[in-house]
């Protein structure tokens, strides 16, 4: 028996591969921008270097910052969609041409509006029997056109209402 369930651990560890995340690569020059899953660095290095057309001997590093990804521990703490830069050997990370030192403004903030600001808000009150009182609160807004937030708020049955 205790083979069988040792068979059985062995087995589901290797069925079970670790999340896909995704990410995006740019190449040194950041004309090139690919988005790529994968679940561990080696896998996204082979990915991206298959993507850029560029030697599997790639490095990354945070586009942003230039840090250096060199774990998969590292990798897996950045949040969905980082953008990482793959250098080939001999080639240095430099900061964006539109990026200036000590500013806040980043390249991606020059987008265009392609919206207004809205919100909407929805309350709702639902009365099944004169004691009982159930509600909902709704709210979703779009800020500058390019960020969105919704909220849902439910009260699922007070039995009085001061």
């Amino acid at each position: 028996m205790e083979t069988t369930s040792s068979l059985i651990k062995s087995v589901s560890r290797r069925v079970w591969s670790a999340p896909q995340r995704p990410f995006r690569v740019c190449s040194s020059n950041r004309e090139i921008r690919k988005g790529l899953t994968a679940s561990s660095l080696e896998e996204l290095k082979e990915k991206a270097a298959h993507t850029l057309l560029i030697s599997i001997l790639l490095s990354l590093v945070c586009e942003e910052d230039g840090t250096e990804v060199d774990s998969d521990e590292f990798l897996m703490s950045l949040p969905d969609n980082t953008v990482l830069m793959a250098l080939e050997p001999g080639q240095t990370w430099r900061p964006h041409p539109l990026a200036k030192r000590g500013s806040s403004i980043k390249p991606g903030d020059n987008k265009i509006r392609t919206g207004r600001d809205i919100a909407r808000v929805t309350f709702d009150l639902y009365r099944l029997n004169p004691k009982d009182i159930f509600g909902s609160l709704n709210v979703k807004a779009t800020f500058q056109g390019l960020y969105s937030v919704s909220a849902d708020f439910q009260c699922l049955g007070p039995k009085k209402v001061l």
